[in-house]
């Protein structure tokens, strides 16, 4: 494992810093398995941010890799300063847009903990996050942004705060990602 670096393996299953690809990853196709490729996804100090910490993947309605990630500004440690950033893949893992900012941590906030689900039934991306430093009624603020392009744009984050079930003050959501029940219900761990 390579300090500093977050590796991704195709379609869900996260190592430590690099994506893996080709039909012996994947599991398709007749032919011999292949060696799988790697590709960095996001490198400490790229960007200016000092590491990349927490990473979490779903593959989006269209097919779409996306990769969810702390990035913690100044330092390593948990709760310094953090935006919620995502990268996006449309070839399987071979190439990355830009880290996309998705939510901006103010100051010493810290937007931690990303938690993404797909809601089947409509094709909206859902993220969960925590904000750290916002603790409001003696709580951490979880937030919610949504996305109904395949994960292109997002809207502004919305606070979960009373909706979570059942409400308890020390609940924090994620890390990791949700799942949808067959009733519908979107679950998101913590």
């Amino acid at each position: 494992m390579k300090s500093g670096r977050i590796l991704t393996a195709a379609l869900c299953a996260l190592t430590c810093g690099r994506v893996l690809s080709g039909s012996a990853v994947l599991g398709v196709g007749p032919e011999q398995p292949r060696p799988p490729v790697e590709s960095d996804v996001f490198v400490s100090g790229a960007d200016g941010v000092h590491t990349y910490r927490i990473p979490a993947m779903i593959v989006s309605p269209g097919g779409a890799l996306l990769v969810f990630c702390e990035a913690r500004k100044e330092s390593i440690r948990d709760a310094s300063p953090t935006d919620m950033v995502l990268k996006r893949s449309t070839d399987g893992g071979k190439t990355w847009s830009a880290a996309q900012v998705l939510i901006r941590g103010e100051g010493s906030e810290a937007m931690m903990n990303p938690c993404p689900v797909v809601d089947a039934s409509t094709g909206t991306i859902v993220l969960v996050c925590v904000n750290a430093h916002k603790i409001e009624k003696g709580r951490h603020r979880h937030l919610m942004i949504t996305s109904a392009d395949d994960g292109r744009t997002w809207s502004a984050p919305v606070d979960l705060g009373e909706r979570i079930t059942p409400y308890d003050d020390t609940f924090v959501s994620g890390p990791g990602v949700g799942i949808q029940t067959t009733s519908g219900r979107l679950v998101v761990p913590g």
